[in-house]
């Protein structure tokens, strides 16, 4: 499984960058957990081997 991954930041006050050019990946099976935030977006992976994204 193939996925795509673009960043976009925003600022204490709330303005959000653009979106990064995207990347496309193949999916990592050795994930162990992932955590969502209130609004169900991404923030954090975390593998197996206990090396955390954000």
């Amino acid at each position: 499984m193939e996925y795509t991954y673009s960043v976009r930041s925003t600022n204490g006050e709330g303005n959000s960058s653009v979106s990064s050019n995207s990347v496309k990946r193949e999916a990592i099976k050795n994930y162990k957990m992932y955590s969502y935030n209130s609004d169900d977006r991404l923030m954090k992976v975390i593998f197996l081997y206990g090396k955390k994204i954000e």
